[in-house]
């Protein structure tokens, strides 16, 4: 049978074969924007093509695939005119755009037929598709009569929509080799030139901003040789001479210039200058104490306190999500101010993962899109929300989840007593709750103490709960078996940790109250905690805490116009998770001057800084404005009820 890759699984040998090392699927699929199903679908068809020139594919399950060849001569040889054949219609849109940005000059219908070897009807169809690209980006696809269609736009977008297209196909780290505009030698001229006035300058940069510099400048080598410069307001290049960046972006450019026997304009400097401005350094120094670099620090501690308030969670003593989100902002707000689009390969699965801290993030970003007038687009929103999300996971102590054991033995108390040192020993998750006779064991004790396991040293019947027998000297073989369900007990609490309960789980009718009269701002505050406390959620401690936290920092709890959520920590006297809900009957004001007077107290009680986020959203759903929240004022109880019920199925 013959096998044919197409474009995406001949890219995946050719990097296999580059790495010489084991590359995992997730890798694989973040590399080419596919599902990780679709990358071992590839591997299939990759394992038996290689096999048939000679080759192996090696599987290991934590470690992924590797690729062996019996010598380094191994090249697999493609049949363009078969391989074309079988390109998807999205890869065909893609090996178009290429085409068109790479050769820069008019290219028929019947060319792309021939090239991509379909039929001039589906290259027509797929042509108003790659149109479709090109709009969006505010660049046109031109017919010339008797030539062909060709891309037209400005320069700088221009650049921008090559460099987007190629970094898709192939990743950043692969992008100087993949690409045909210029010849293997002079790539490796351009890339020792940047590496060595970067090392040079001590201007040091992540590797993935190197190589998109290299490919920049690629770029722009291929374009000023076909005369196409590039132009800049002179108001905005004598700005971009104040930086640094820019004597270091002066000095590759003569060097380029000298190599490659070319004269390069003036405003090329600026957009190399953007381009480093817009990369992360590998060593920032964030100690600059300049008042706009103050400025800067103190718009950056203002979002995460906002962010702070949205998910109820303090993240402002994170000193590590502080420093990583400067190092992050610094060159982001760069590319967003001059539209350097930077592909985040990982913005699907952040979403996944952080579905509520997306939200949250994207409810925040205000404050720095108002401090430094940009706008974030979803990859650079989805970057931030790996920091909050990275941020959370490290307040979320796993360890605390103690796995509560009750033990049975038959041997007396020295036999009970060695098993449990032993079982703490090895398992540092487990409680030992107690040691008891096995006729004392009730159903009615298993919950009441909130038991996990039973494990015992002789012959039990089956409880509620998982019940494991162990020798008391606890041999290997019954290590093995307690790691086996330690292992699930743990997928099972990142699990629940991750996705938490429903609104209408935490939030239920004897928690909600309606047109409640509270004199002042510390009445109202009271009146949601008493909720909790009279449902046993919270003691006495989380109330004072809350007041503490308010005479230290004013009306940290406000939220948003119209509402206040007061919220301590975990640690401040939470029993279980809960939250209440009180419509007061007279707006109060909480003395905060932008969102006066407050309509609706909600007191949040966590256990932990993620198992209330998925509830939260929820929540922030029905609140999230003016009209929604108006509406809610103006209803009832039992209205309010209904809606908790309908948004907790979304």
């Amino acid at each position: 049978m013959l096998i044919l890759l197409n474009l995406r699984q001949r890219n995946i040998v050719t990097l296999l074969l580059e790495r010489r090392q084991f590359v995992s699927v997730n890798e694989l699929s973040t590399i080419h924007h596919v599902s990780k199903r679709s990358i071992r679908y590839d591997l299939e068809k990759i394992e038996y093509y290689v096999e048939k020139k000679g080759a192996k594919l090696l599987h290991e399950r934590l470690q992924g695939v590797r690729l062996v060849v019996s010598n380094d001569d191994f090249k697999p040889k493609y049949e363009e005119s078969n391989y074309n054949k079988h390109l998807s219609p999205t890869e065909r849109k893609d090996a178009i755009l290429k085409y068109l940005f790479e050769k820069g000059q008019p290219i028929s219908s019947n060319k792309f037929a021939q090239l991509l070897f379909v039929t001039r009807r589906t290259i027509v169809e797929d042509l108003k598709e790659v149109e479709k690209w090109l709009i969006h980006r505010n660049l046109a696809l031109d017919y010339v009569q008797n030539k062909g269609f060709v891309i037209n736009g400005p320069e700088q977008v221009y650049r921008q929509s090559y460099v987007e297209v190629a970094s898709q196909q192939h990743g950043l780290n692969d992008l100087p080799k993949k690409l045909t505009v210029l010849s293997d030698h002079e790539f490796e001229l351009i890339n020792n030139s940047v590496t060595e006035k970067l090392n040079s300058l001590n201007h040091r940069i992540i590797n993935s901003a190197k190589n998109g510099l290299v490919f920049h400048i690629a770029i722009t080598i291929h374009r000023v040789k076909n005369g196409n410069e590039i132009n800049m307001p002179i108001q905005e290049l004598e700005s971009l001479k104040k930086n640094p960046e820019f004597m270091v972006a002066k000095q590759i450019k003569e060097d380029i210039e000298m190599r490659f026997e070319l004269a390069i304009p003036e405003a090329e400097i600026g957009y190399i200058t953007l381009h480093l401005l817009g990369a992360k350094m590998l060593s920032p120094d964030p100690s600059n104490q300049s008042l706009e670099n103050a400025s800067f620090s103190r718009h950056v501690k203002n979002f995460i306190q906002e962010v702070s308030f949205q998910i109820g969670v303090d993240l402002t003593k994170d000193n590590d999500l502080y420093q990583g989100l400067l190092v992050h902002l610094r060159p982001a707000i760069h590319r967003l101010k001059y539209n350097l689009h930077l592909v985040n390969p990982l913005k699907n699965e952040i979403s996944n993962q952080y579905p509520d801290v997306v939200e949250v993030v994207n409810n925040s970003l205000h404050i720095l899109e108002e401090a430094f007038e940009i706008n974030f687009n979803t990859d650079e929103q989805a970057y931030i929300a790996l920091h909050i999300g990275s941020s959370i996971e490290r307040q979320v102590d796993l360890d605390d989840y103690k796995i509560k054991v009750l033990l049975v033995c038959g041997s007396g108390m020295g036999t009970s007593q060695l098993l449990k040192t032993r079982l703490e020993r090895y398992f540092h998750e487990i409680e030992i709750e107690d040691t008891y006779p096995l006729y004392d064991i009730t159903e009615s004790y298993l919950q009441e103490k909130k038991i996990d396991w039973v494990i015992s040293t002789i012959p039990t019947k089956q409880f509620s709960v998982p019940t494991i027998k162990v020798g008391p000297f606890l041999p290997k073989e019954d290590r093995d078996k307690i790691s086996s369900l330690m292992n699930i007990q743990r997928e099972k609490v990142t699990s629940d940790v991750s996705v938490g309960p429903v609104l209408g789980e935490i939030l239920t009718p004897e928690l909600v109250s309606w047109d409640i009269e509270a004199s002042d701002w510390m009445d109202a505050i009271k009146l949601a905690v008493n909720l909790l406390i009279k449902e046993k959620k919270v003691t006495q401690e989380y109330l004072d805490a809350i007041m503490q936290l308010f005479d230290k920092h004013g009306p940290y709890m406000v939220i948003d116009k119209g509402i206040a959520m007061p919220h301590a920590k975990p640690s401040d006297g939470v029993n279980s998770l809960g939250i209440s809900f009180i419509k007061l009957k007279n707006p109060i004001a909480f003395g905060h001057s932008a969102s006066d007077p407050i309509s609706i107290v909600i007191c949040l009680a966590s256990t932990n800084a993620k198992i209330h986020l998925n509830a939260l959203r929820q929540l922030t759903k029905l609140l999230k404005s003016e009209s929604n929240l108006e509406d809610i004022i103006k209803s009832d109880k039992s209205t309010f009820l209904k809606l908790i019920d309908k948004v907790s199925s979304l």
